[in-house]
C-alpha cells in the first residue's frame, strides 16, 4: 500500500507542483520573451516621436515596432 502511494503521489505531487510554477511564472511575464521588449520600445517610440534607440542598440528590428506604431502616428494627426 505505502509503495503505491509513493508510485502514484510522487508524479502527481510533481505535477501540483509544475502546475503551480508556471501559473507563477505567466502572471509575471509573457509568452515570449521578447515581446515585453518590444512593447516598451513602441510604447517609447509613440511618446517620443522617433524610433526607441534601444531597437538599435540591441539589433533588434524596427518592422514590429514601426507596424505597431502606424495607428497611434495617424490618430495624431487628425
Amino acid at each position: 500500500m505505502a509503495q503505491q502511494a509513493v508510485r502514484y503521489g510522487m508524479p502527481i505531487l510533481l505535477a501540483v507542483a509544475l502546475l503551480c510554477h508556471t501559473t507563477l511564472a505567466r502572471r509575471s511575464t509573457s509568452i515570449t520573451f521578447d515581446e515585453t521588449f518590444y512593447l516598451s520600445c513602441a510604447l517609447q517610440t509613440v511618446h517620443d516621436g522617433w524610433l526607441d534607440k534601444r531597437l538599435s542598440e540591441n539589433g533588434v528590428g524596427a518592422l514590429p515596432v514601426t507596424i505597431w506604431g502606424i495607428p497611434a502616428a495617424m490618430a495624431s494627426l487628425g
